[in-house]
């Protein structure tokens, strides 16, 4: 079951990647790095009960996919 939403999340990342731009290659790669990103910082905030790892994911993933 988690495999399936995992998947399923990064599709969707992948897809919008894709229109946005970016090639086949980096969406794939980005859509996988941005679900570890949002899923580590959740697990982070839980268990050290503060917002700050998902403040982090935020403004990295924003360095991340910004197109120059």
């Amino acid at each position: 079951a988690c495999q399936l939403a995992f998947a399923e999340w990064q599709a969707t990342y992948q897809k919008k990647l894709l229109q946005s731009g970016y090639d086949k290659e980096q969406a794939t790669d980005l859509g996988i790095t941005v679900n570890l990103m949002i899923e580590g910082a959740i697990l982070l905030s839980l268990t050290s009960k503060s917002n700050k790892p998902l403040e982090v994911a935020k403004k990295h993933i924003t360095i991340l996919l910004s197109k120059d």
